[in-house]
């Protein structure tokens, strides 16, 4: 939360934004809330400087990382560790 809040303070990110994750490479991923009935938040995996497109209204490239809600983000991070641990 301290991330989120500190973003907002620094760079105006937008209140309808939550970051979820920064691994410091480059890549964060957050959440963005809207006014769906089932208040299921879209997650999004991508480079850090999209947050920067997205403070200035525009689109977010095609090709990020998109997940329907945060159950299915932890899904596909469940599965990609299965997959990759030794």
């Amino acid at each position: 939360m301290k991330q989120t809040l500190d973003c907002r303070k620094n760079i105006s990110l937008p209140h309808n934004i939550l970051l979820i994750n920064d691994w410091s490479d480059g890549g964060v991923v957050f959440a963005i809330a809207d006014n769906k009935p089932d208040n299921e938040y879209e997650i999004v995996w991508t480079d850090s400087s999209d947050l920067y497109r997205l403070i200035d209204g525009q689109q977010l490239p095609k090709d990020i990382s998109r997940f329907d809600n945060f159950s299915v983000w932890v899904a596909d991070r469940v599965e990609f560790e299965r997959e990759n641990t030794f």
